[in-house]
């Protein structure tokens, strides 16, 4: 029993090594996993969910993710609110985590062009080990073979993170700091570093390039809302020694909207040990991602494909699915419209009835 709280104990001290927070290739899809500053950001009800297939040809170890978030707009306090849950599965099936947030957020409008927003989440992630899912003995080095399964309790910790987005008619800038208190996951240790969640730094930034403005319409961008457009956007993401950067293009016209984007650093090396021994360094590319999506009447539906382009066999690479809804705002006052990639409405306003247009 010793021997076996020593290999968790080293299972769940990885967390601080591979900082294996969940990512979603079509990170703006969902917007309050990204930045807490978006909640409220349509200045509508917003419910959606997203999920994530990763690496699908390596059956019981894939890593499946779930999504699901609702914000909204309280226009008196010029403040947005919302809430979400996410689940996650490691390690065929046998570490489980459960993440609930409560999400706010607050608008400062410099002018007519420029929003900035501040957002604060709270929450609580859980974190299970179901023993019965891992084999039934390990091999004699570790000295556990066979025996009766431990009992190990679920975890519960808080977690707060925080955010700042700006943006104007163009362009838009995104700041995130995720796991500012450093929970403690560890099942076993209880004290030091070693089982805390390391700091996840996000910071996104893009442009929105308007290709054919639709003249004829009453909308959003001063009586022109965007018909067609181009967005390149680039991410980085950076926990503990490890980072990350997405770069790529978004095309939008009308109800339609597709791109694709590169992962990975390639100017960057890390070394990977042989089965024979040798040491090999190894570019840190990971995969070109490809997406197309469409909205309608209020709707937003998104699927995105992984390639896996990096040294790691047989992944299948990895599949994410998109559905959200915009309710409509009857009359409510509509802000101007971020210029992020993503499916949902820039809701406009025509003789009194709702109608939208890919943003």
């Amino acid at each position: 029993m010793k021997r076996l709280k020593i290999l968790f104990s080293i299972l769940f001290i990885s967390f601080e090594i591979w900082a294996q927070d969940p990512q979603f290739s079509m990170f703006y899809s969902v917007p309050l996993y990204l930045n807490p500053a978006f909640a409220g950001s349509r200045h509508a009800n917003r419910v959606l969910t997203h999920h994530r297939f990763q690496w699908t040809n390596q059956p019981g170890n894939y890593f499946p993710q779930s999504y699901l978030s609702f914000d909204t707009y309280v226009n008196k306090y010029k403040s947005g609110i919302g809430g979400s849950l996410m689940y996650d599965r490691q390690g065929d099936g046998a570490v489980k985590s459960f993440w609930f947030n409560m999400v706010y957020s607050y608008e400062l409008k410099i002018n007519n062009n420029n929003i900035i927003r501040f957002g604060l989440q709270g929450g609580l992630i859980q974190q299970s080990v179901e023993v019965g899912s891992l084999p039934s003995q390990f091999d004699n080095t570790l000295g556990f073979v066979g025996g009766a399964s431990p009992v190990i309790s679920p975890k519960i910790v808080p977690d707060i993170s925080a955010g700042v987005l700006y943006y104007a008619k163009r362009l838009y800038v995104s700041l995130t700091t995720h796991h500012l208190n450093r929970p403690n996951q560890s099942f076993f240790v209880t004290s030091g570093d070693a089982g805390k969640l390391p700091i996840r730094f996000t910071a996104a930034i893009g442009y929105k390039i308007p290709l054919i403005l639709n003249t004829g319409s009453a909308g959003l961008h001063n009586g022109n809302p965007t018909m067609m457009s181009l967005t390149p956007t680039i991410s980085y993401r950076k926990q503990l020694t490890n980072d990350q950067v997405d770069v790529g293009l978004y095309w939008g016209y009308k109800w339609m909207i597709a791109g694709a984007w590169y992962r990975g650093i390639p100017f960057k090396q890390f070394q990977r040990t042989l089965a024979t021994g040798n040491i090999q360094n190894v570019q840190n590319n990971e995969s070109i991602v490809f997406l197309i999506g469409a909205t309608y009447m209020g709707f937003g539906f998104g699927y995105s494909y992984d390639l896996t382009v990096s040294t790691q066999p047989g992944t299948g690479g990895s599949h994410e699915v998109h559905l959200s809804y915009v309710f409509k705002t009857n009359g409510r006052k509509q802000p101007k419209s971020l210029p992020c990639p993503d499916f949902e409405y820039d809701i406009l306003r025509r003789a009194g009835q709702g109608q939208g247009t890919v943003r």
